[in-house]
């Protein structure tokens, strides 16, 4: 690890692999839930076949991945062959000429499982023309808005009609059911707020299953959402079949930031490592070479650590701060307390990313550490903004 050159995007294989096995723990509470792992956290083949072997390892009832661009679909793919496809989820809408044909073109890859996100019954079509044209397979999930107003169909009898219109004219895409997941409710800060407002959720999830069902078209078999901050919620409500955490697997200060139940908080997995590149005596701050182009500042500040630490102390713990100053340029100081030294120059220092898949997206490859030893390489190949 010490001869990795920073800014590096490291992950600590002993908490990723504890994050694995403490979540099939969970999931094994709700036999009948499956987990697909959404890949937006760490856009990679690669980590996700690693990703999906040790939860299979540990118990869990893996469906495959999620993926929130056709872009990302289309890398997910690598992690797959013909004898053994990975089955891809593209949980977003796939909107305009190109990229449906790309949405069609990735459908006949033998290396893939495919299923795709609609909202829109004119949509739906063009998707279903344009597999029908290149020979493909394509599952259709409909998706529907349940109070985070984004995507998704604004009322259960929408929800009804698009699945109805599925189902009845287009014969290139198979039905599969419905996708019911709120973003906005990830990160309400204690259990019982976070707990209530996933209720709210559901009731409008159950509402779209049941205008479903009243439409001849059911979907109790399959229901998805649920994300790294609500998923338990949704395993424990008997309508959910499959839960998609991303996040959950690497940490960040925002996840970090929410109140969970004793056993189900994750281990630090995530790491950006950065060189202390500037320090003077006379300063009360020093350089280090991770700036804007390597963590991501949208949801605050990371924290800073002189390791890498399983169970980070929270950010009034911590004794040293981090303010962005530029692209490849980040200041720390010392955040006042009486024993707090600042980093020479040279040393080396750890930041938590407030936010795991923009700061993902900012690197080319994972450095994967066990005991200061790098075990693996892996390629961020989905990284981009989605086009």
């Amino acid at each position: 690890l010490a001869d990795v050159s920073t800014p590096a995007l490291v992950l600590a294989l002993p908490a990723f692999e504890r994050n694995c096995a403490r979540l099939a723990s969970l999931l094994s509470r709700s036999p009948a839930v499956h987990v697909r792992p959404h890949a937006k956290a760490h856009k990679s083949a690669s980590l996700a076949a690693r990703q999906l072997s040790q939860l299979r390892e540990h118990g869990a009832r893996v469906s495959g991945v999620c993926a929130q661009t056709i872009a990302e679909a289309e890398a997910m793919a690598e992690a797959g062959t013909t004898n053994n496809p990975i089955d891809v989820l593209l949980s977003n809408q796939t909107v305009g000429a190109a990229k449906v044909a790309r949405l069609a073109a990735l459908s006949a890859d033998p290396r893939v499982v495919l299923s795709a996100c609609f909202d829109d019954a004119t949509n739906a079509a063009e998707a279903n023309k344009a597999v029908g044209d290149v020979g493909g397979k394509l599952a259709a999930v409909v998706e529907a808005d349940v109070g985070q107003a984004r995507c998704g169909t604004p009322t259960p009898e929408v929800a009804a009609s698009v699945a109805r219109a599925i189902v009845d004219e287009m014969s290139h895409l198979t039905f599969k059911g419905v996708q019911c997941y709120h973003g906005g409710i990830q990160h309400v800060r204690t259990v019982a707020d976070r707990g209530a407002a996933a209720g709210a959720s559901h009731e409008r999830a159950r509402a779209v299953v049941d205008a479903l069902a009243a439409a001849g078209v059911p979907t109790d078999e399959y229901v998805t959402g649920g994300g790294s901050g609500t998923f338990a919620f949704e395993q424990a409500t008997g309508l959910y079949t499959e839960v998609q955490p991303g996040s959950y697997f690497f940490g960040d200060c925002d996840y970090g930031a929410n109140e969970y139940a004793a056993d189900e908080a994750c281990d630090q997995s995530m790491w950006v490592m950065t060189t202390v590149i500037s320090a003077h005596p006379s300063n009360d701050w020093v350089v280090v070479d991770a700036g804007a182009k390597a963590v991501s500042t949208d949801c605050g500040p990371p924290q800073v650590y002189h390791d890498l630490q399983a169970e980070p102390a929270s950010s009034s713990d911590s004794q040293l701060t981090y303010t962005c100053a530029g692209d490849e340029h980040g200041i720390v100081r010392s955040s006042g307390a009486s024993d707090a030294k600042l980093p020479r120059l040279g040393d080396t220092l750890y930041l938590r990313p407030g936010h795991v898949d923009p700061t993902t997206n900012l690197h080319t490859y994972w450095f994967l550490e066990r005991d200061g030893i790098i075990e693996d390489v892996c390629e961020v190949n989905a990284r981009g903004p989605g086009s």
